[in-house]
């Protein structure tokens, strides 16, 4: 009675390289993921995981260049090094006292007679425009712009009074 080969990937150290036709399907499977490796080989080298690709465009040649930036998560599911990058941060600025004991009340500052003047204008000229005509009278029939007393039917849009003749059917079909 024969047992089966270990599920293991066939590799005597991290040198020798996997020939992937001789191994089986379950031994492939076991082998580690590219973006495994990857996700890894950047946490060990301290360099983001998952870096942002911006296009940068050289306006003198106009070569286009593509440049990977850090994503700047705080998280360390995400990203640990761009995490630890940023607490590291956050304790040099409290070390130096970038917080503050209490918040500044910003008082704001007094207008000038410029901005009151343009103020003064604008009020007048709201006043201005917006002054009802003497001798008008309220309420009543509205006349439509041709001077025609309105039979109060507009179009659907309600843009134009209709005209006074009768309804029109639409065509036959």
């Amino acid at each position: 009675m024969t047992h089966p080969a270990p599920l293991e990937p066939a590799t005597d150290g991290p040198s020798e390289s996997i020939d992937q036709d001789q191994l089986t399907h379950a031994r492939k499977a076991l082998l580690a993921l590219s973006t495994d490796v990857a996700r890894q080989l950047a946490e060990d080298h301290g360099v983001c995981v998952r870096p942002l690709a911006l296009r940068r465009i050289d306006l003198t040649t106009g070569k286009v260049d593509v440049v990977p930036v850090p994503c700047g998560s705080t998280r360390e599911d995400q990203c640990r090094p761009c995490a630890d990058k940023a607490r590291r941060l956050r304790m040099v600025q409290c070390r130096e006292g970038w917080h503050l004991e209490h918040e500044p009340v910003p008082t704001p500052a007094a207008p000038s007679e410029a901005q009151k003047d343009l103020l003064a204008a604008r009020v007048d000229l709201h006043a201005a425009l917006h002054r009802r005509p003497t001798g008008r009278r309220r309420g009543g029939v509205r006349r439509d712009p041709g001077g025609r007393r309105g039979t109060g039917r507009r179009d659907p849009r309600r843009r134009y009074p209709r005209p006074a003749g009768p309804a029109r059917s639409p065509p036959p079909r």
